[in-house]
């Protein structure tokens, strides 16, 4: 056997013992967009994807974690913001969680699976691992969910803000307020005691962007109207932007305007 390729084969089968998804797992291609999948090396019921630019090769791209809803409609999310990904230098990223809703509250119901957590998780292994992706900036990045997708953001934000440029909220179905008095997830009470320790730091999060997006035809709208008044009413925050999108249903391609031009203000600050 050539010295050289078994060298390589031991290199390759080792490293893979390790981590699983040394390899991309699939491609995602349409007339618009390429992008590719790899699993999950720590749980393989878990796939992320990434999109990036191939227009230029500049010293470091921004992070954009985009969340899917309860459709797990990965390719229509990378669709509706190549456009911005493209023009901004920005690298999307879409993890996959798997049937069921679970994510939407952080944590699973049995305590054993911190969605959160396992989000970053998959953002450090993407770089860590595979060396091509040294380029991206995964200190603070950009965070946008819709529907489920706007219910996790909203809560991974109140927990992690410190790792967030800005955050946008898609017409949440249920919301978490902030307020100590009412029990996870619909408020805030007990809440470093249900995730180990975890808590908001109130101040990191006042000074945080936030955009509540929502179309005037959703059902939703209520309920991002009311999480509007409790940021910035209750709360005191100051930098919530409210976008309602007219003639929009609840349709996550309908935000692609509003979302990535409040991406696109705060990259531009």
């Amino acid at each position: 056997m050539n010295v050289r390729i078994f060298f390589s084969f031991i290199i390759v089968t080792s490293v893979c013992q390790n981590y699983h998804c040394m390899f991309p797992t699939n491609f995602i291609y349409n007339d618009r967009i390429m992008a590719t999948t790899y699993t999950y090396f720590r749980d393989p019921r878990f796939t992320y994807t990434l999109y990036i630019p191939a227009s230029s090769s500049p010293l470091s791209f921004t992070l954009t974690v985009l969340i899917h809803g309860i459709q797990r409609n990965v390719e229509a999310m990378l669709d509706s913001y190549k456009e911005f990904a493209d023009q901004n230098q920005c690298v999307l990223f879409v993890p996959l969680f798997p049937e069921g809703q679970h994510y939407i509250e952080l944590i699973s119901p049995s305590g054993n699976i911190r969605y959160d957590l396992l989000l970053l998780d998959m953002i450090d292994e993407m770089k860590n691992i595979h060396h091509n992706h040294q380029t991206i900036n995964i200190d603070k990045f950009l965070l946008h969910g819709f529907s489920a997708g706007g219910q996790f953001v909203h809560r991974f934000g109140y927990l992690h803000s410190h790792r967030l440029l800005a955050l946008s909220i898609g017409a949440p179905g249920s919301i978490t307020l902030l307020d100590d008095s009412l029990e996870w997830p619909e408020g805030t009470k007990y809440l470093r005691s249900i995730f180990n320790g975890n808590d908001i730091d109130f101040q990191t999060f006042k000074l945080l962007p936030i955009e509540i997006c929502v179309g005037d035809r959703d059902h939703r709208l209520e309920n991002a109207e009311r999480l509007k008044v409790n940021y910035v009413e209750d709360a005191g925050l100051f930098n919530v932007r409210f976008d309602i999108v007219p003639n929009a249903g609840h349709d996550s391609t309908k935000m692609k305007e509003v979302v990535s031009q409040f991406f696109q203000d705060v990259l531009r600050r």
